[in-house]
Formats: structure tokens, sequence, C-alpha cells
């Protein structure tokens, strides 16, 4: 009868962790590319975020996982990365001064079950971006 009871009970925590309604991103996957030096600006807008949730950035080096951000926190040993939240639901990530180094993926994640995750694939390129003479320095935002 013991049993019976826990397992009822890990029931009901299971359906508790994924909160109603479920939250989602408003944004699809993005590529985007940027000219060396430039400010980036990756956005992770979340519809339905509930308060005991969390977004959180990641950089994704093949196997390997940096975080970056956990709700308003940064931390990221370069501090050429931080959050910008901008009300209601925009978990902007920013990138000072992109280098090639910096190029790969990046991911959103929000803090349910199963894991919520938004990849955001980053290029940075020393050649022209744009038809503009010089955009070197400029501000991208996907």
């Amino acid at each position: 009868m013991l049993q019976h009871v826990y397992e009822v009970d890990s029931f009901a925590t299971e359906i508790s962790a994924t909160p109603e309604p479920r939250p989602f991103f408003e944004d699809p996957e993005s590529n985007i590319t940027v000219q060396l030096g430039a400010q980036v600006h990756m956005h992770c807008r979340v519809q339905n975020l509930q308060k005991n949730l969390k977004v959180s950035w990641v950089r994704r080096r093949g196997e390997d996982f940096h975080l970056l951000t956990i709700g308003l926190d940064t931390y990221a040993s370069d501090s050429r990365f931080s959050l910008e939240f901008e009300g209601p639901n925009d978990w902007r990530l920013q990138l000072k001064s992109a280098t090639e180094r910096d190029a790969g993926l990046y991911e959103c994640q929000v803090s349910v079950h199963p894991p919520l995750i938004r990849t955001v694939h980053l290029s940075v390129s020393e050649g022209s971006i744009s038809n503009s003479s010089s955009s070197r320095g400029s501000n991208y935002s996907v």
C-alpha cells in the first residue's frame, strides 16, 4: 500500500514540474553573421514564463557547454558577455566586440521539463556583410 502512495506522489510531482500553460519561444532558431568587432544582441523572447522558471544562455562547443547567464545573473568569465532583460519577455544576450573565436552555437534554455531550447548559430566574418562601405563596430540583433 505504501508503494502505491509513492507512485501517486511521484506522478503528481512529475506533472507539477511542467507548469501550464507551457512556456514557448516567440522566435524560431536563427543564424546570424556579423562582422569582426561588431556588437551582437541575441534575443530570447519567452511567452508564458512562470516566476519559478529561469532562462539561461549557454555557449556550446562540441560536447562542452559554457554557462553564460542564469536569470539576470551573468556567469561568463569573459566580460564582453552580458544579459539585458527587456520587458516583458526578452532575455537578450549581448556580446561586445565579436571575434572569430565567438562563432558557434548559443542556446537559450528555459528550465522546464523537458527543457525548452532555442539555438542561435553565430558566424563572424572579416569581410563585408552588407552593401554599406563600413560596418565594422556595427550592432547586430537577432
